[in-house]
């Protein structure tokens, strides 16, 4: 089931590509191995210079500093690599480990939702973290292959 739900998001994002609405889609490799998932949804770029981000991480990996790597790294690539501003992440109230990582990189609170947005109908806990603050700075230990800014 997570790997068709996994196909079927990323073919959904190609096809709704847009220069106003697009997103990054990137796989966090370990030995070799698919660990996770981490992306960029931009919309309205060229005007509001601002990202959401959203991510996976397989259970067997969480706990071991992969997920708040990935996350520190998506931050620095919409910063440094796409000239944004200011990113947004949200995550299930009860998931304080996700809510503890946003912390750790600089993240601010910014209200909640009810969440229909990303599936569940759990309340989620949204954070912002400012271009000039975080993970901007700080250049992650992270590997990039295939990346170039057009």
């Amino acid at each position: 089931w997570l790997e068709r739900s996994v196909v079927q998001y990323g073919l959904l994002q190609i096809a709704s590509r847009k220069p106003e609405r697009w997103t990054f889609n990137a796989v966090v490799l370990h030995d070799g191995r698919v660990i996770g998932t981490q992306d960029i949804v931009a919309k309205e770029f060229a005007t509001s210079r601002s990202f959401s981000t959203g991510s996976w991480l397989g259970r067997e990996f969480q706990g071991k500093g992969f997920g708040r790597e990935m996350r520190a790294a998506i931050p620095h690539l919409g910063f440094a690599g796409v000239g944004a501003k200011e990113a947004d992440s949200e995550a299930f109230i009860d998931d304080q480990a996700s809510l503890g990582v946003s912390r750790s990189l600089g993240y601010d609170p910014n209200g909640m939702t009810q969440g229909p947005d990303v599936g569940s109908g759990q309340p989620t806990c949204r954070s912002v973290l400012p271009g000039s603050s975080g993970p901007a700075s700080a250049t992650p230990k992270s590997n990039w292959k295939g990346w170039s800014r057009a």
